[in-house]
């Protein structure tokens, strides 16, 4: 089993239950949304509004029906997001129209990692080499005394997934009694076919496996099994996990996705909503705020992370946790220490709390195996292909080969130049060999590249 210290803030859902309260650089932060799409909150039933979608041009990319029913629409070529929300704007089939935002990447147990766990019990240990101010925790050793049995409550993990099958976590996932597993049908009729253990809202299907880690890691700080002699612990030592993916690989996941992810937690017996995730694209009375009133009316709490870009949140809000619904608790991060973490967001009316946020130990997904490596180890192209283009885009004679020659990546590197000076006006490509994934999921592509530019020339 794997389990990690991190340094990012994660909103610690099951913590502000038991845990302590405490008194919570202006900058101009990015509203991200999908380039071509739009939501709309029809006045009319949703096959109505569809069919007059398609009559203006627009394609329907889905539907989300309920209580926040919308359209996801994908706009005209070459039309914007704000032409298309003008354009929506006046149409009388049209309540609310709005961008589809992007949001990116808490008795003593007899668990042999549980002395790492300063934010539950802090002793004044030392972890990842950083003493820490005894007293500095959410007392979590005092509530365990009142109760550690916490079976009865779900708490939906809005996130990257989770990995259902972490030793230390298995045993909490959260089971839908209403679904036969792999029978094909839905058989407690809400909408999601054999959804036995949550959704995946990224995918469109019922494996909401983590392929990023932060999920499993904001699930093991809830929820890690207590007290069994494994690895470490959560806040509440058997409360319920249901894993809700939507957010990608990367830690990144749209408007669309996370509004039916809180419907479905609502709908299917969800307490808590725990939501590490956030960005500045937003306003009161959106879908995703419409979405956390209908879970408070439903008797639903809802956590969000505050923010990690050390903003004030008064100024500048920060969504979700900026939405003025009273069952959101907005969480800020406190170090060992008991400072607030060089990185979080604060607020003095934005922000509720602030729980444990630094060097937090908790559990991860098993070690990625790359699928695909390729480098110039060998001194060779090993099946890539190299061609350089000219200002036109036409190729040209290929002047991209493997050197020896002031290579940072030693010992073979590509050069543009081979025993020559830069061509100006040229335009230098190199492709990989195909990659087959076939059967694999939750695949990243990274690389790294070192440049050497040349004075004068580049």
């Amino acid at each position: 089993m794997r389990y990690i210290s991190r340094f990012s803030w994660i909103a610690l859902g099951v913590f502000l239950i038991i845990g302590q309260a405490f008194a919570a650089p202006m900058a101009t932060m990015p509203s991200d949304y999908v380039a071509n799409e739009v939501l709309v909150v029809p006045t009319t039933g949703v096959s109505v509004a569809m069919n007059l979608a398609e009559m203006s041009g627009l394609q329907v990319k889905g539907a989300h029906l309920g209580a926040t029913p919308f359209l996801r629409l994908k706009l005209k070529p070459g039309q914007t997001v704000m032409q298309a929300m003008n354009s929506l704007s006046n149409q009388p089939w049209v309540a609310r129209v709005q961008p589809n935002y992007i949001r990116h990447a808490t008795a003593l147990p007899n668990d042999p990692r549980f002395a790492e766990y300063w934010g539950l019990n802090n002793t004044g240990q030392t972890v990842n080499g950083v003493t820490g101010l005894a007293g500095a925790d959410i007392s979590a050793v005092k509530a365990w005394g009142e109760a550690t049995d916490c079976s009865a409550i779900v708490v939906a993990v809005i996130d990257t997934g989770v990995d259902y099958n972490h030793p230390d976590l298995g045993a909490n996932i959260w089971s839908n009694a209403g679904e036969i597993p792999a029978n094909g049908i839905d058989d407690d009729a809400n909408g999601f076919i054999d959804d036995v253990r949550g959704w995946d809202f990224v995918q469109g299907d019922n494996d909401p496996m983590d392929f990023n880690e932060h999920g499993t890691h904001v699930s093991g700080t809830i929820s890690a099994v207590g007290n069994n002699a494994t690895g470490g612990t959560g806040v509440c030592w058997n409360v319920k996990i249901m894993p809700l993916r939507a957010l990608n690989s990367v830690g990144s996941g749209t408007t669309a996705d996370i509004v039916a992810a809180i419907d479905y937690a609502r709908l299917n017996g969800a307490k808590i909503i725990n939501m590490s995730l956030g960005s500045y694209g937003g306003s009161p009375g959106d879908l995703e705020d419409m979405a956390i009133a209908n879970a408070n009316a439903a008797g639903v709490l809802v956590v969000a992370a505050a923010g990690n870009d050390a903003n004030d949140n008064d100024l500048q809000p920060h969504y979700p946790s900026s939405y003025p619904e009273p069952n959101i608790i907005a969480v800020a991060a406190t170090t060992q220490r008991d400072a607030l973490a060089s990185f979080s967001n604060f607020g003095a009316t934005s922000v509720d709390v602030a729980a444990p946020g630094t060097n937090i130990l908790s559990s991860i997904p098993p070690a990625r195996t790359p699928v695909c490596s390729w480098n110039f180890d060998t001194g060779t192209l090993q099946g890539w292909t190299v061609q350089t283009l000219d200002n036109l885009g036409n190729p040209v004679f290929n002047t991209v080969s493997v050197t020896t020659e002031d290579a940072y990546s030693a010992p073979w590197s590509l050069t543009d130049s081979p025993g020559t000076v830069y061509a100006n006006n040229r335009s230098y490509r190199a492709t990989s060999p195909i990659c087959n994934l076939s059967g694999q999921q939750g695949s990243v592509f990274s690389f790294r590249m070192n440049l050497d530019t040349e004075l004068r020339f580049d």
